[in-house]
């Protein structure tokens, strides 16, 4: 089981190795809920604030759920698909715009929902290239908190739509993977990371 969710009447959603699933504690049983042709590689769950289920997979990309999670449709790339579409993390902003971490970096979901499109926002002045990203963070303030696997920790700042590297004070390769699910903001506004052999940060 890689990834859970609420889900409506005390069900829950789980997304394993093998697939998306549904479990019903009144029968305890679970149901297969196939997203393509069944057995997708299920990273992140994630529910919005319109009761609607995104799904990331490993290779076969970005899904959503239509009529309560009884049908799913693919949301596409924008101007087609990429060879391995690997997408990690789905977050939802104050905005309620939907953003998504994929394997070549930050994406947002189109206004329509209809398509996915890389983020304008880029970290230029570091010269880094934001890829594999695994991890993202809404803050209160309209901001995002962004990790990655390999290029570190980013912060999106709110005002002025600017996306900056954030050191996480480690000394090599150490403080630049930021574990998939491993962040979350607490009551003050601040952020614990997850990191891939250096701990947790705060």
């Amino acid at each position: 089981v890689s990834a859970l969710a609420e889900a409506d009447g005390g069900r829950l959603w789980d997304g394993t190795q093998a697939g998306l699933d549904l479990f019903d504690p009144s029968t305890g049983r679970f149901r297969a809920v196939p997203l393509n042709k069944g057995g997708e590689f299920v990273m992140a769950l994630y529910r919005d604030r319109r009761d609607r289920l995104w799904v990331a997979t490993l290779g076969l990309g970005l899904y959503r759920s239509d009529d309560q999670g009884r049908s799913f449709q693919r949301i596409p790339r924008a101007g087609g698909g990429v060879e391995t579409d690997d997408v990690f993390t789905v977050a939802e902003d104050v905005d309620g715009r939907i953003w998504v971490g994929t394997r070549e970096g930050l994406m947002v979901v189109s206004a329509g929902g209809r398509e996915l499109n890389a983020s304008t926002l880029s970290p230029g002045a570091t010269g880094d290239t934001l890829t594999n990203v695994t991890e993202i963070e809404p803050t209160p303030d309209g901001g995002l908190w962004v990790g990655t696997f390999g290029v570190g920790l980013y912060r999106v700042d709110p005002a002025r739509r600017k996306i900056a590297y954030t050191p996480l004070g480690i000394e090599g390769p150490d403080g630049q993977h930021v574990d998939q699910g491993a962040m979350a903001l607490d009551a003050h506004g601040g952020v614990f990371v997850g990191t891939f052999g250096g701990g947790v940060l705060r």
